[in-house]
């Protein structure tokens, strides 16, 4: 009787088998999408896998390109170097968003949102609470990980997708419709002292009131193929989260304005990373305000090409 039941099982099982395979082969997976290179270039170190697409040319984006971490690396110590007193922080238990507390420069909206009419309105400028800074909840706080001023600390939420542009290298794009404030994520990378990173993969920051530079180069994020515009719809934004009295301050994305599913997402690098890089390459943001683009860069080359001829 024991020998007829496992038989049984058997066939059971392989009925089982030969139904899914049947199954399979009406139902063969999708193909997948046009140009995808890569389903997740985070190796699964973000909430959403971040795939990499190329309709473009043969050029390929591997993990042998770089090294994806969602964090700043602190491989040589820099923080801990200079890491000092930790400071006491705020009592408020449950919510931290209004001015009173103690943490909050200013505060998130109910969904997270950093409220850009205030920040850029006069009184706010002109108040003592701007220092330059956004200052998050952070572990010496008594509040809860809920609290709503822990936003950027928590980590990118919002999916992006990395692709190839015919003009620009890689880009950035978004998923999801974006409000304007809305938290995109963090600049990564190895921090390095001020100096010693080269390149175009450098962001400047700061530890307390000593400059530093974040190197993007080997180590970072899709944050790393985030391209410059001339009208941007992202804002860098100093945060601190830090409860030290000389904090790590974090370098994080905000939208400027209202994006849409699938717009190239951008932001300013700055006049000074042009004035060392125009020599290179010009902008090809295509902003009808662009400052950089091939006629000021020729205006540029014919004026250094005009003191060296005078030498």
């Amino acid at each position: 009787m024991r020998g007829t039941s496992n038989e049984g099982q058997e066939e059971a099982e392989e009925h089982e088998a030969l139904e899914n395979l049947s199954l399979e082969e009406n139902n063969p997976a999708p193909p997948p999408p046009p140009g995808l290179i890569h389903p997740d270039i985070s190796l699964g170190l973000e909430r959403f896998c971040v795939p990499v697409f190329n309709t473009v040319d043969d050029t390929r984006l591997t993990v042998g390109n770089f090294a994806y971490t969602n964090r700043v690396l602190d491989s040589q110590g820099i923080c801990k170097e200079h890491r000092t007193v930790l400071v006491d922080g705020c009592v408020c238990g449950r919510s931290c968003l209004t001015m009173d507390c103690c943490c909050s420069t200013i505060p998130y909206s109910d969904d997270g949102r950093l409220p850009m009419d205030q920040l850029n309105s006069e009184e706010y400028i002109a108040s003592s609470k701007n220092t330059g800074v956004i200052f998050e909840c952070a572990e010496a706080c008594e509040c809860s990980l809920q609290c709503g001023n822990r936003v950027a600390q928590k980590g990118a939420v919002h999916p992006v997708q990395i692709y190839r542009t015919e003009k620009k290298g890689w880009a950035v794009r978004t998923v999801d419709a974006l409000p304007i404030g809305t938290f995109v994520g963090e600049y990564t990378g190895e921090l390095k002292n001020e100096g010693d990173g080269s390149g175009e993969y450098l962001f400047e920051t700061k530890i307390g009131e000593m400059s530093c530079t974040i190197d993007a180069k080997v180590f970072g994020n899709f944050t790393r193929f985030v391209n410059h515009s001339c009208s941007p719809n992202l804002y860098a934004t100093s945060i601190v989260w830090d409860d030290a009295t000389e904090p790590y301050v974090h370098i994080c994305f905000f939208t400027l304005n209202d994006v849409e599913p699938g717009a190239e997402l951008t932001v300013d690098y700055g006049s000074e990373w042009w004035r060392e890089n125009i020599y290179k390459f010009p902008c090809r943001c295509g902003s009808s305000n662009c400052g950089f683009n091939e006629v000021e860069r020729d205006k540029v080359l014919m004026l250094a090409e005009g003191s060296i001829s005078s030498l």
